[in-house]
C-alpha cells in the first residue's frame, strides 16, 4: 500500500478531481472477471500492479475519508453480478465504432470521453473545410450526443 500512496500523494487535487486510494479485492474463481499480477512488469518493484479486463465489474463496499492517510478510499469487490449489461453495453459500442470513421470517432473522443468540445470543435471545422464534402457531412462530425454549437 505503501506504493499506491506515493502514487496518490502526487496526484493534482482540483475542484472537479480528488485523488482516491481503490482497494481492490478479487477471487480468482470469479466467471466474468478476468484479472492478472503484472507486478513483474512494473517499473516500480513491490507495487502489487493487477491488470483487471475490460468490462470487469466492481461492487462498492466502502467509501470514505481516511484521516491517517489524509484521503478518500473506496473498497471494493470484484463480483460476477451485472456482467451481462456491461456486455450488452460493449457490444452497443463496439458496434458504433465500427460504424465510424476512425478520422470522426478521435472527434468524439475528445469531445465525449476527454470533455475537450472547443478543441472538437476546431477539428470537426476543419475536417469539413479540408476533405471533400462527400466524405464527411454536418451530421457525422456534429450529430454527436454532445451537442455543438454550430
Amino acid at each position: 500500500m505503501t506504493v499506491a500512496l506515493c502514487f496518490v500523494a502526487g496526484a493534482i487535487e482540483t475542484v472537479e478531481m480528488k485523488p482516491i486510494l481503490f482497494e481492490i479485492t478479487a477471487d480468482s474463481s470469479l466467471k466474468t472477471v478476468i484479472f492478472a499480477d503484472i507486478d513483474k512488469y512494473s517499473r516500480m518493484k513491490g507495487e502489487q500492479e493487477v491488470l483487471f479486463s475490460l468490462g470487469a465489474v466492481f461492487k462498492i463496499d466502502s467509501f470514505e475519508f481516511d484521516s491517517l492517510v489524509q484521503l478518500c478510499k473506496s473498497r471494493m469487490t470484484a463480483t460476477d453480478e451485472g456482467s451481462h449489461d456491461v456486455e450488452g453495453y460493449l457490444k452497443v459500442q463496439q458496434r458504433e465504432m465500427d460504424e465510424i470513421s476512425s478520422t470522426i470517432l478521435f472527434g468524439r473522443i475528445l469531445m465525449n470521453d476527454m470533455d475537450q468540445t472547443k478543441k472538437a470543435e476546431k477539428y470537426f471545422f476543419k475536417l469539413l473545410q479540408t476533405l471533400p464534402n462527400e466524405k464527411y457531412s454536418n451530421s457525422q462530425c456534429f450529430g454527436s450526443p454532445a451537442v455543438l454549437k454550430m
